[in-house]
């Protein structure tokens, strides 16, 4: 029943956009045409008159935090840390480095398919991969007081790339693509009961500020496999 009425919850609450997630972001990094700050970092808030204001929430698109704690990123908003490599412990700094490859390598397979926004994202993934003028942004964080967990977008001559309508269907695109590639497994639904297609896992979700999982099964157990499939 449980997940009978978390179904129910989301289509009462129009959360049914499995894409797109609302998140807190911090800052905005603005870039000209060159690729070179065109500013300091802009500082982001629900409510800029606040003492402590909260850091401002935006849609941005959505990934599998467990699939993200593997090396890998957020696509156009993340935190300083994956997306610039803007740490605080060195020993930090290879394995974000990782992260951040894979964080501008969204970006240039963006580039490559998206006509209107290809040039600024070019833009962007040439900052990115610039030591130099990370080297420039780091210092404006460090004098801003930005913590490297902040989450953090990208403008481009003054256009925020999280708001472009041509970026949110290239990723609601390459999403759908991937879910056809992995519906190869039918079953009946644990959710809905009915007969189809089935994901192989549910990821984790977010809960009191920690990832657990919604579903899981113990792969010691006879039960793992009552469906006829075989334990991983």
């Amino acid at each position: 029943m449980m997940l009978q009425a978390l179904i129910a919850y989301a289509e009462r609450e129009h959360l049914g956009d499995a894409d797109f997630e609302t998140v807190g972001v911090r800052w905005l990094i603005p870039l000209d045409r060159g690729g070179h700050l065109a500013g300091d970092p802009i500082p982001l808030a629900e409510n800029p008159n606040e003492k402590k204001a909260k850091p401002k929430r935006l849609l941005r698109p959505k990934s599998d935090p467990d699939f993200v704690s593997h090396g890998r990123s957020y696509f156009l908003c993340d935190s300083l840390e994956r997306s610039t490599v803007f740490v605080e412990d060195d020993a930090k700094r290879e394995k974000r480095r990782v992260n951040q490859a894979y964080f501008v390598s969204l970006i240039e397979e963006a580039a490559n398919d998206c006509k209107v926004e290809s040039e600024r994202l070019r833009v962007l993934a040439g900052f990115l991969r610039d030591d130099a003028r990370l080297a420039d942004l780091y210092s404006r964080l460090i004098a801003a007081k930005a913590k490297t967990t902040e989450n953090v977008a990208f403008s481009v001559d003054g256009n925020n790339l999280l708001a472009s309508p041509e970026l949110r269907t290239w990723w609601k695109q390459k999403n759908q693509r991937q879910r056809d590639e992995q519906a190869t497994i039918e079953s009946v639904c644990l959710a809905t009961g009915q007969f189809g297609p089935v994901c192989r896992t549910a990821g984790f979700i977010k809960l009191l500020g920690e990832d657990t999982k919604l579903i899981s099964f113990n792969k010691e157990c006879p039960a793992f496999e009552s469906f006829g499939f075989p334990a991983p």
